[in-house]
């Protein structure tokens, strides 16, 4: 490979973006929901489910924590495939301990759906992460992964900064500040930081940063069970009465015929 050539991995995740945005072009058509939806199932099919080990569950729903408090609707949801889901019809909800990432999906970033993504991020870290494994490797998460995406922007690098920033100043929490934002088409980002977040330039490596910052979220560095006690509230029951058998209470000798 020559000097400034890309790698292959460069060079598939650049392809990857290109068939991502083609598509998004091509629904270009249609309209409103119609538009939202085909922009996420080729979100999920060309990018999440090409890319990662079909161990992962790709949905969408609401989170839910042992605690009774319930995240908002997410675009997409990737899971756990040992854990349980709770199917309601067409609408999932997923433990809060088996979620893996919370992804929000945009086709244009704006103040209006950037703000959504990050006050849905707020939620959704908020929920009650309760783990306690039996062993685990590095730092522990200490709730969900999130991360935003949009196929386009309209504005600049700046004014997503500015955005971000605007939101974070009146929500200062750190833990609760989402782990990266994507723009497909300009190719910039915003990342999280140990000292906050930061807008930063990828270009047509865009993709290949998203894919990182997500596997590593998505890392299952703990080995054990979640605490589910929280999630049976009050339940209760009386312990199996022993039935005796009618011959045990015979006062004369029994014998049963064999």
């Amino acid at each position: 490979m020559a000097t400034g050539d890309p790698t292959r991995v460069q060079a598939y995740f650049r392809g990857t973006r290109n068939e991502l945005l083609a598509a998004f072009d091509k629904s270009a058509g249609v309209q409103h929901a119609g538009e939202r939806g085909t922009a996420r199932e080729s979100f999920v099919e060309i990018f999440l489910n090409r890319s990662f080990p079909k161990k992962f569950v790709v949905g969408s729903g609401e989170i839910i924590d042992g605690a009774g408090a319930v995240g908002p609707q997410s675009d997409i949801v990737v899971y756990d495939e040992t854990m349980p889901i709770l199917h309601y019809g067409s609408v999932n909800q997923f433990l809060a301990e088996g979620v893996l990432a919370h992804l929000e999906l945009k086709s244009s970033a704006t103040s209006t759906t950037i703000e959504d993504s990050l006050i849905k991020t707020t939620a959704v870290k908020s929920l009650t992460y309760n783990v306690d494994p039996t062993m685990h490797m590095g730092d522990m998460r200490q709730n969900i992964a999130s991360f935003g995406f949009a196929y386009e922007c309209p504005t600049s690098k700046e004014a997503l900064k500015e955005t971000v920033g605007r939101y974070y100043a009146a929500n200062p929490d750190r833990d609760k500040m989402i782990d990266g934002f994507f723009v497909l088409r300009q190719g910039i980002a915003i990342v999280k930081t140990n000292s906050g977040f930061a807008a930063v330039e990828p270009g047509e490596d865009v993709l290949l940063l998203a894919f990182t910052r997500l596997y590593e979220a998505m890392w299952k560095n703990w080995m054990g069970y979640p605490n589910f006690a929280p999630y049976l509230g009050n339940m209760s029951f009386k312990a199996f009465q022993e039935r005796r058998h009618p011959f045990n209470d015979c006062n004369h000798s029994c014998r049963i015929p064999f």
